[in-house]
């Protein structure tokens, strides 16, 4: 008698399994895309984030970035997550677009776009050491418009590597 509906939930689980295997698929080829265009292999734990996880919201996950990373003496900004970047060419939130969109302002070309604050600031893994990077484009009305020198002013040094940063996001207090 209910053998419709089973047959049916058999159906949806065979299609969820295929949308993994596309995702997957989708997955592996945005990162041979990247490591082509960089010419360079993915930092191992970024990688495993894509795999695992490719498009993540942390909407309550907060970094400092420091005035000097290595003391931490002086917090220069608290931003929060808005959005990990994944690989979803069909999405606005594509590192390849993404890439594409920033390529000729971006301060340094080895920096990719991997994550947005809330004020769409960008913060970026440097593909020639794996380190993570925040640019702050908030006060510039037209980043075009931006000399060279400011836009390398404006990035900072976050965390040595992707596995540091993450370890360094926490999460934020409604009361503070």
């Amino acid at each position: 008698m209910l053998g419709w509906l089973f047959g049916k939930k058999k159906s949806a689980k065979r299609r969820r399994r295929g949308n993994r295997e596309e995702r997957d698929k989708r997955v592996r080829k945005g990162i041979e895309q990247i490591e082509a265009l960089f010419a360079k292999e993915i930092p191992p734990s970024y990688k495993e984030f894509l795999q695992n996880y490719n498009q993540v919201h942390y909407l309550d996950r907060t970094c400092d970035v420091y005035s000097n990373a290595d003391t931490q003496d002086r917090v220069l900004y608290t931003f929060v997550i808005k959005k990990f970047l994944g690989i979803n060419p069909a999405g606005s939130e594509d590192i390849l677009k993404n890439y594409s969109n920033y390529k000729g302002l971006l301060p340094r070309p080895e920096l990719m776009p991997i994550a947005f604050d809330q004020f769409r600031n960008i913060m970026c893994l440097d593909m020639a050491d794996g380190s993570v990077h925040f640019w702050d484009i908030q006060n510039s009305v037209d980043a075009r418009s931006l000399s060279v020198y400011m836009q390398t002013s404006r990035v900072f040094f976050v965390a040595p590597t992707f596995l540091d940063f993450k370890d360094r996001l926490y999460k934020v207090s409604k009361y503070t």
